[in-house]
């Protein structure tokens, strides 16, 4: 019995015997999207080869082989679409490939070996939640593994607080260092304060109004500023005023330069 409320759900050949007692004026149903197609088609399909993968048994050798016949009886199928499919057939080992280190890479000359260099203890695959809980890996921490064996990062934050970035400073210069390239997109409403003071100084009401945000969002955009010391702020009367920390924009922008330069 279908319960009232939104699907977004593939219709299979037991559903349209369902939804063939339900009146038209009750359903909606439309054709896919032709560009949504594969995407929707291909997760139906995975859903019902990962529940027919759980539903054998598992434990051995042998079980292990019996699930990767399926797997690649399925890929044979697709090759027939796409020839190049033949060569993605599981290999039967049943193995997955985890770190490739290069031949000249400075951690072997300590002995480390690509089985022994640390790894995130979330899947790199999938998206993880993390949400702080003792018995949770540290963000910081899987933050860290990802960036020792990376070749470029991209970063999107929001709001970049010191206490945080502390965390894995260390990890990010020595990323740089080994010529790794790290790029972070911010919110433009920080570039467009730092643009306005760059011009004169000023105070939170009056870039509020200059803006069209609220105190409150410019107050704290501006408490962060300070922390990374990209700002100074001063007292008269009874506004506090906010000035380009000039200098240390200046070692910024020519540490961007070296970097751009380099590429």
């Amino acid at each position: 019995m279908l319960k009232p409320g939104l699907y977004e759900q593939i219709i299979s050949q037991s559903l349209s015997r369902e939804l063939a007692s339900v009146s038209d004026a009750c359903k909606h149903v439309e054709k896919l999207d032709t560009a949504e197609a594969p995407q929707a088609l291909a997760g139906y399909v995975a859903e019902a080869v990962r529940a027919a993968l759980e539903a054998m048994p598992a434990g051995t050798e042998e079980q292990s082989v019996q699930r990767i016949a399926l797997v690649n009886k399925v890929l044979d199928v697709l090759s027939q679409q796409r020839e190049d499919l033949s060569e993605k057939s599981v290999d039967d080992r049943a193995e997955k490939l985890l770190q490739i280190l290069q031949e000249n890479d400075p951690s072997r000359i300590t002995g480390m070996t690509a089985a022994k260099m640390p790894r995130p203890e979330t899947p790199m695959a999938v998206s993880s939640l993390f949400t702080g809980a003792a018995h949770e890996p540290k963000m910081f921490t899987e933050l860290q593994k990802e960036i020792a064996s990376a070749d470029r990062i991209d970063m999107l934050v929001s709001f970049v607080k010191w206490s945080g970035l502390r965390l894995i400073i260390d990890a990010l210069q020595a990323f740089t260092a080994r010529g790794g390239l790290l790029r972070v997109i911010s919110d433009r409403s920080k570039f467009e304060l730092l643009r306005r003071i760059g011009d004169r100084s000023s105070y939170c009401q009056a870039l509020s109004r200059e803006m069209g945000l609220t105190t409150a969002t410019i107050s704290r955009h501006m408490a962060l500023l300070l922390d990374a010391g990209l700002v100074r702020a001063r007292r008269e009367d009874n506004r506090i005023y906010y000035d380009l920390e000039r200098e240390t924009l200046a070692e910024l922008f020519a540490t961007a330069q070296r970097i751009l330069l380099s590429e």
